[in-house]
């Protein structure tokens, strides 16, 4: 049993995988098919896996038989959301090389300072559940999407959504577990412990400290206009702080049908 895909790419852009039966017991033709976005590349810069005159279709599609028509696919190649940060980076590297964090980020954060930062609420109303679901499928499938006439609030909590499903947070477990969780409450925040917490702050890895620090100066832009806002910095820790940083052992799983905020 299993599936045969067939391929029909003519240019850069989307196409569609019509999947037929193999099974010659249940010759039912063409069940559906999987939508994956590709980019074509010269030959000189695919990845050594891919440099085979013919790249054969592996079984990855075996075992869908019974799926709901319409259930989305998504490629792990292209998955964004719930990925270590490390590895997500590593796949984009060949299409936005330039880029220091992940690019849905990039893009988030880009329309926020553009034309968010007086937008009340921000970071704290709820979005469109269906929009910001909408969304992190296309960012999922790979699609390069444009978010310049999106609703701020789904971007703000669609960058949210992303934050807390890291599997590891944007503070890393190993930086909450040796600089947060041995000290009692009253230690936090003291000059002492400040300076112990910025020293540490550089040992993160790269990659993380990078989208901490964008979103740092997103947040104290947004911060220098709360009289408009209403989002000052005590309500911005409160609406983020949630997202960015949780105990190893906490269950943090909040999936894309749980509210926004």
């Amino acid at each position: 049993g299993g599936f045969t895909a067939y391929q029909f790419l003519t240019n850069s852009g989307s196409a569609w995988f019509p999947l037929e039966e193999r099974n010659p017991k249940k010759p039912e033709g063409v069940l559906g098919g999987v939508k994956l976005t590709f980019h074509v590349l010269p030959a000189g810069q695919l990845p050594p896996c891919l440099q085979n005159e013919q790249v054969q279709t592996r079984d990855i599609l075996d075992g869908i038989k019974g799926a709901a028509p319409g259930a989305a696919f998504v490629s792990p190649v292209t998955k964004t959301f719930g990925e270590e940060l490390m590895e997500l980076m590593e796949k984009q590297k060949l299409r936005f090389p330039d880029l220091k964090i992940p690019v849905a980020c990039h893009k988030m954060i880009e329309q926020i300072l553009e034309r968010g930062l007086k937008e009340e609420g921000l970071f704290r109303l709820a979005g469109g559940l269906s929009t910001i679901n909408g969304l992190r499928a296309r960012f999922d499938a790979g699609e390069d999407v444009d978010l310049s006439s999106t609703d701020l609030h789904d971007i703000a909590c669609l960058f949210k959504l992303f934050l807390r499903e890291m599997p590891n947070p944007l503070m890393p477990f190993a930086f909450y577990d040796e600089n947060i969780k041995p000290f009692a409450p009253s230690i936090i925040g003291t000059d002492d412990w400040m300076e112990s917490f910025k020293f540490a702050l550089k040992k993160i890895p790269n990659v993380h400290f990078e989208l901490l620090r964008q979103t740092s100066e997103m947040l104290s832009k947004i911060a220098a206009n709360s009289e408009v806002n209403k989002m000052t910095v005590s309500n911005l820790v409160i609406c983020l702080s949630p997202n960015i940083m949780w105990e190893r052992d906490r269950s943090f799983n909040m999936n894309s049908s749980s509210k926004c905020g």
